[in-house]
C-alpha cells in the first residue's frame, strides 16, 4: 500500500517514496562569543530553557553551541533507548542548543510541521530509529544518517493540509491539558485556604460551625498498619493492590495483581482490607500519594510499600483523605523522611502526624466539595486521554 487509509477528498494517487535528505538543509551557525543568547534543550514537552542566560566567559566554558532560527528544527542525536524528539523552534527569535544537536529546515518541497509529525509520531520513523542501534547503551541518529531515511511521502499541499489537521487536534489537547492544570491549581489552592481555616463552610441553618480540634492520625484511626506481600502470586481472584494500581485517588482493579484465596485468608490475614481504608504510600518515589479502597476491588489485599489506614466510625476518611494529599502532609514528609538506600516514614510517624479536625458535619461539607472538584478533573483527564486515543488512530490512517 502507498496511500494511507484515510484522506482528504481532494487527494489522491499513490505517495512517493523518497529520502528526506533531498528536503532538508543543515544549518550550522556558531553562537558569536560576543552574543549574548538564550540555551535551550529538545525535551519530550517541547524546547525548554536550560538556564535563563549565559554571559559569554560561561558560554565558553560550556563548549560550542549552535544557533536556531526561528521555524528551524532541532533534535538531540543521541537517545538512551530508540526514541528521540524532534522540535521546531517557535519562540521567536534565535536560540542556541548545544553541539549534540543538529539544526536544520526544510526546503521549499517539504512542509515542516508535516515532517516533523512525521518524525515524532509515524511508525516507519521509529523502526528506522531502531535500525540505527548499533551496539552501546546509547542509539545515535546523526544528521546524515537522518537524511538517508526513505519514507513515503505526499505532495506538499497534502503534506500542508495534513500537518493543519493534526496541529489542531494538537491544539484541543492542548486546551484540555490547559484546562487539567488550571482546575488542579484551583483545587489545590482551595484545600490550602480550607485545611488552613481561611474558608469555613456553615451548617445547614446558616450557623457557625465550632473550632477544629488539633489531633493526631492515631487518634482518629482504629488502626495503622502495613501490608505483607505473600510469597507467590497466583491466578486468583482475590486482588493485590499496589501505588501502580492507585489512579485519580482509586485503586483499578485491572492493574492489580491476583493471590489466591487461602494466600488472601491465612498467609495474609493482617492485611485483608476493609471498605474506606485508606493506603498511603511510605516508601520509594511514590511516598504520600494515597487513594481509598472502595468496595468494588475488595476482597484485596496489600503490601509493605502501603501503610493501612483504618479511621474511626465519627471521621469522615474521605476528609482525611483530602488532608493527607495536602501541604499539610508534604511539608510532614520533608520535616521527617528517613533517606537510606530509599526514602520513607515508618508507622509511627504516621500515627504522629497531626491535623486540625472539624465536627463531622463540616468535615462531609469540605469532602464533598473537594470530591466534586474531583469528577471534574477526571472527566478532563478522560477527555484528554480520548483526544489522544483519537490522534493515535488518526496517526495510523493518515500516514503510510
Amino acid at each position: 500500500m502507498s496511500a494511507p487509509k484515510l484522506r482528504f477528498k481532494e487527494f489522491d494517487g499513490d505517495w512517493k517514496s523518497d529520502k528526506v535528505g533531498k528536503f532538508l538543509i543543515e544549518y550550522k551557525q556558531k553562537v558569536p562569543s560576543s552574543t549574548d543568547i538564550e540555551i535551550y534543550s529538545s525535551s519530550r514537552n517541547g524546547l525548554k530553557p536550560q538556564k535563563e542566560y549565559f554571559d559569554n566567559r560561561e558560554l565558553q566554558n560550556f563548549g560550542e553551541y549552535g544557533v536556531v532560527p526561528p521555524n528551524y528544527l532541532t533534535y538531540r542525536h543521541m537517545s538512551d533507548d530508540t526514541t528521540f524528539k524532534f522540535n521546531i523552534n517557535l519562540i521567536g527569535k534565535n536560540i542556541a542548543v548545544s553541539k549534540e544537536y543538529p539544526v536544520f529546515t526544510t526546503n521549499d518541497f517539504m512542509d515542516s510541521s508535516f515532517l516533523l509529525f512525521k518524525l515524532n509520531e509515524s511508525n516507519d520513523f521509529k523502526k528506522f530509529a531502531i535500525e540505527q542501534k548499533k551496539g552501546g547503551t546509547r542509539t545515535r541518529l546523526y544528521f546524515k544518517a537522518l537524511c538517508s531515511w526513505e519514507t513515503l511521502l505526499p505532495i506538499k499541499e497534502e503534506q500542508t493540509k495534513i500537518a493543519s489537521f493534526l496541529s489542531a487536534v494538537d491544539e484541543k489537547i492542548s486546551q484540555l491539558t490547559q484546562r487539567h492544570q488550571l482546575l488542579s491549581q484551583y483545587k489545590q489552592g482551595m484545600m490550602q485556604k480550607l485545611f488552613s481555616q481561611q474558608i469555613r463552610f456553615k451548617a445547614d441553618d446558616g450557623s457557625e460551625f465550632g473550632e477544629w480540634e488539633e489531633t493526631r492520625l492515631a487518634k482518629v484511626s482504629l488502626l495503622i498498619t502495613k501490608g505483607t506481600t505473600p510469597k507467590i502470586f497466583t491466578d486468583g481472584n482475590i486482588n493485590f493492590l499496589k501505588i501502580e494500581a492507585l489512579s485519580n485517588g482509586k485503586f483499578v482493579v485491572d492493574k492489580c495483581q491476583k493471590i489466591d484465596q487461602i494466600t488472601h485468608e491465612k498467609e495474609l490475614k493482617r492485611s485483608m482490607l476493609q471498605e474506606k481504608d485508606i493506603l498511603f504510600a511510605i516508601a520509594g518515589a511514590t511516598i504520600g500519594k494515597n487513594g481509598i479502597v472502595d468496595k468494588d476491588i475488595l476482597p484485596a489485599n496489600t503490601n509493605q510499600a502501603l501503610a493501612i489506614i483504618r479511621l474511626l466510625a465519627d471521621v469522615n476518611h474521605v476528609f482525611v483523605s483530602k488532608v493527607l494529599n495536602s501541604y499539610l502532609m508534604e511539608k510532614y514528609i520533608e520535616e521527617n523522611i528517613s533517606v537510606g538506600a530509599q526514602p520513607n516514614l515508618n508507622l509511627q510517624q504516621m500515627g504522629n502526624f497531626s491535623f486540625s479536625l472539624p465536627c463531622l458535619e463540616e468535615q462531609t461539607k469540605i469532602a464533598n466539595f473537594l470530591s466534586a472538584f474531583d469528577q471534574k478533573i477526571d472527566v478532563v483527564s478522560q477527555q484528554i486521554a480520548q483526544a489522544k486515543q483519537w490522534k493515535k488512530g488518526l496517526l495510523q490512517q493518515m500516514f503510510v
